[in-house]
């Protein structure tokens, strides 16, 4: 999991990008990898990604013993539960909401979809 925005003085658009910014060079550094592995006859690696925004609960959490600093609330489980729209064949590794797709140029909207949990279906989006 990775977070943006929660310290930083930016506007909504430059959270939104960086975010999607970050998971297309994750995306991108994925495949040299794979590369790299399939020319050594090895297994190769796939992951999805999910992004959302909106507001967090953020803070830590725990004992003395351990302390772990995280974020909660349903902005974090809706980019979850997009990040498990990645999995099924067919389906981009990189969507995000409508809501980050506001704020993102290059945007494409790939149709609503069902999610765990919700009634309604919710708009998908990704880059090219």
């Amino acid at each position: 999991m990775a977070v943006f925005g929660l310290t930083d003085e930016q506007s909504d658009a430059q959270v939104c990008n960086n975010a999607v910014a970050a998971a297309t060079e994750m995306r991108q550094r994925l495949a040299s990898y794979n590369q790299r592995l399939a020319s050594e006859s090895q297994v190769t690696l796939e992951n999805g990604i999910g992004i959302h925004f909106g507001d967090v609960v953020a803070g830590c959490i725990g004992s003395s013993e351990r302390v772990e600093y995280t974020v909660m609330g349903s902005t974090v489980n809706m980019a979850a539960r997009i990040e498990g729209q990645c999995k099924k064949e067919g389906v981009a590794p990189l969507l995000f909401s409508k809501e980050v797709a506001e704020h993102v140029a290059g945007s494409r909207q790939l149709g609503a979809f069902g999610l765990k949990g919700l009634a309604q279906p919710v708009d998908l989006f990704t880059t090219d």
